[in-house]
């Protein structure tokens, strides 16, 4: 997080899950595809439901007029299984892989919405884009969670490629719906705080500070079908046992559902290596929270 918290707004306290159940675990590696040099040509694309700017101005003007959390995507409904869409390809040993390409016109980034996420033991899930130069995963299933719920982290463009390996051994028994295509249409790649804050990793502001820089975290918002972006920082509790509690500003999720929060990301790290240099790390970030208690004023500047 670029700027250093200075002041606590009305508060939400949100209970993060366990974190080596909700980290974001991933295996790195390549998508088979990749590894072998095959062409995409022949990935079948699925487009969203077109994105409205015109409609989304409006919303975000509403947003402004309200002094409420400003918003950096929309999510775009879809439906997207290996049994109703993609590609497959059968290997000579019976292993096989999916393919499917999403493309939404216009988007800065893309991120990827899931429901009954469920992966075999030796299934693994890339997420990428077009010309390969961006990698997320593998996901296995340690990335499995009960409620089924997965996001993923943005991919830079307006198209990914999802690529998901099922060995012969666990054939049929992958299971996830891609529900939704999150359209990021500003404050992506290097967007950071206000000019009035500082990095962390200055000096001498962010000296004797790394504490309290290494608990602030990035979190991405979902409220129904709108993300944005907040940021808050772990705290403890009486019992100083540790447990994954953060603390953020009661509007980041004075409308949110419990399903929204399901599907909230924390990021870790999210800092530049040096003063003013560097690139911000999203590669450490955990999924889902559960709303624990919040100031009950309703939000804005009366609290």
């Amino acid at each position: 997080q670029r700027g250093m918290i200075r002041a606590i707004a009305p508060v939400l306290i949100a209970s993060a899950l366990s974190l080596p159940l909700s980290a974001q675990i991933s295996v790195g590696g390549l998508p088979y595809s990749m590894r072998i040099g095959m062409s995409d040509a022949q990935v079948p694309t699925v487009q969203p439901p077109a994105f409205d700017a015109a409609s989304v101005a409006v919303e975000d003007k509403a947003r402004a007029d309200a002094g409420s959390l400003p918003m950096y995507g929309r999510i775009l409904p879809l439906s997207i299984s290996p049994s109703t869409h993609g590609v497959w390809t059968d290997l000579v040993n019976g292993d096989r892989f999916w393919r499917v390409r999403i493309t939404s016109p216009g988007a800065l980034a893309t991120e990827l919405f899931f429901e009954g996420f469920r992966l075999p033991s030796g299934g693994i899930m890339h997420v990428r884009n077009e010309d390969g130069s961006e990698v997320m995963g593998g996901y296995t299933a340690a990335n499995n969670k009960e409620n089924g719920i997965f996001t993923t982290s943005q991919i830079m463009g307006s198209s990914c490629i999802v690529e998901y390996y099922e060995p012969i051994a666990s054939a049929g028994s992958g299971l996830f719906t891609i529900t939704g295509v999150g359209h990021a249409y500003r404050s992506v790649g290097e967007a950071k705080a206000q000019d009035c804050e500082v990095d962390v990793n200055c000096v001498p502001e962010g000296t004797g500070q790394t504490a309290q820089r290494d608990g602030v975290v990035r979190i991405s918002v979902k409220e129904g079908n709108q993300t944005g972006w907040c940021s808050g920082a772990l705290i403890n509790n009486r019992d100083q046992d540790c447990k994954a509690y953060y603390l953020t500003a009661f509007h980041c999720g004075v409308n949110s559902s419990t399903s929204d929060f399901n599907a909230w990301k924390f990021y870790f790290k999210y800092q530049r290596p040096g003063c003013e240099s560097g690139t911000a790390s999203t590669g450490t970030s955990v999924t889902g929270c559960v709303k624990r208690a919040d100031s009950n004023d309703g939000g804005g500047n009366t609290g």
